[in-house]
């Protein structure tokens, strides 16, 4: 009920639905609170061509919460790669890092090709990504869609985060589109925006 693929603790993870040429989406999946979960210590993992859906909280999760006091030195989480994914009727779509600094620090992050509709919340959300972030060619839509206070965006850049986040289309949500609230080098560029609050 948790979740349809929980990962706790692993390491060298490649969740891929690509088998059959003829299915685009080879892995339909649903969980109570996730579709899929990277949990914990985590690292080294990749998800493709999934189809996530109908109303879990998170459509993919990677985090490990620790309410603004980890360990010293902070857990890392490094080489995550979210792609061709489709993620529909959630709360949230893609939630990467816990949104409370200091946390986990992610490094070497790639989130691209997704497409994302239709979420109470945000499409595509990240904090404490620290190193090599880059998100790129998603498509998000119809998403804050809730009436929830800060949750109306689409495409959350959280704190403590750097990044390079470009060609991503981004249309119909009733907040700031991108809410920007890193810290460091961040590129915004060549993203398309359109029907906002």
């Amino acid at each position: 009920t948790w979740g349809a693929l929980v990962f706790d603790n692993c390491h060298y993870i490649k969740v891929s639905g690509n088998g059959v040429d003829s299915i685009h989406n080879g892995f339909s999946l649903r969980g109570e609170t996730a579709g899929l979960a990277f949990n914990s210590y985590c690292s080294n993992c990749e998800a493709e061509f999934l189809e996530i859906h109908d109303n879990g909280f998170f459509g993919i999760v990677a985090k490990k919460d620790f309410s603004g006091t980890p360990p010293a030195p902070y857990p890392q989480f490094t080489n995550l790669i979210l792609h061709d994914n489709y993620i529909h009727h959630q709360s949230e779509g893609i939630y990467v890092g816990e949104t409370i600094s200091p946390g986990m620090e992610f490094r070497h992050v790639r989130i691209f090709n997704n497409v994302i509709t239709d979420c109470i919340r945000e499409a595509i959300q990240v904090a404490n990504c620290v190193e090599d972030i880059e998100l790129y060619n998603n498509y998000c839509a119809n998403t804050g869609i809730g009436g929830l206070l800060y949750q109306e965006g689409s495409f959350q850049i959280g704190d403590n985060t750097v990044g390079r986040y470009y060609n991503n289309i981004i249309m119909n949500c009733p907040g700031i589109a991108i809410p920007l609230l890193g810290s460091g080098d961040i590129e915004l560029f060549e993203n398309y925006v359109a029907n906002t609050g």
